[in-house]
């Protein structure tokens, strides 16, 4: 037969649950961040309209960061191919990783692509990806504008 804990005992275990309990409310969550450049308002090409935008974030699933590189249509559903996209992640001002390109495969009106990457180093990432659009006889190249910087 199990005998209960003695009064100084249940004492003792109160007391270090309380303790962590204390300690794991005092501990701030890990912050995460994302951010967004602004839209880009590019067109007409070949009678179509579009917007762009870059992301960059540090909520990846699997890997520490990510860019991604956004490529709408503002002129509806457009045919395969016509849209595409390459995300880029800089740190401070130099390439730290990027995707391949990205187009869309099926009629669509927009498409999004990113990059997820373990960083280049602790310091200030953003965003600076590329879209391309259909002009009737190849791509024109845009830049999206940059995001802004987070720490990592």
């Amino acid at each position: 037969m199990r005998k209960s804990p003695t009064p100084g005992r249940r004492r003792t275990v109160a007391a270090a649950a309380l303790i962590g309990l204390t300690l794991g409310l005092a501990t701030p969550p890990a912050l995460a961040a994302t951010a967004s450049g602004p839209l880009g308002y590019i067109g007409p090409i070949y009678g179509k309209n579009y917007t762009n935008q870059a992301v960059v974030s540090d909520q990846s699933v699997n890997y520490n960061l990510y860019a991604a590189t956004r490529n709408n249509s503002r002129s509806g559903n457009l045919p395969t191919g016509y849209l595409g996209a390459r995300p880029r992640l800089f740190k401070g001002g130099s390439l730290c990783s990027q995707g391949a390109w990205y187009y869309n495969s099926g009629t669509a009106s927009g498409i999004s692509t990113s990059r997820h990457t373990n960083g280049c180093g602790r310091g200030s990432y953003n965003s600076y990806g590329v879209t391309r659009h259909y002009n009737g006889n190849g791509y024109d190249n845009y830049y999206t504008f940059r995001s802004p910087n987070i720490g990592f």
